[in-house]
């Protein structure tokens, strides 16, 4: 039993919506700036999960 998520059992849309409301760590702030662009990123080469 692991502490996260098994981030390949999810879609990028989900994973983003669950950091979008989701308590990250400080050192993991970035991850919510330009979230939006960041992800279309993400998805225009094609991941999925």
């Amino acid at each position: 039993m692991g502490y996260s998520i098994d981030l390949s059992k999810i879609s990028i849309e989900a994973y983003m919506e669950i950091l979008k409301t989701q308590y990250v760590l400080p050192s993991r702030k970035i991850l919510h700036q330009d979230i939006d662009s960041s992800f279309d990123a993400i998805h225009s080469c094609n991941i999925r999960d």
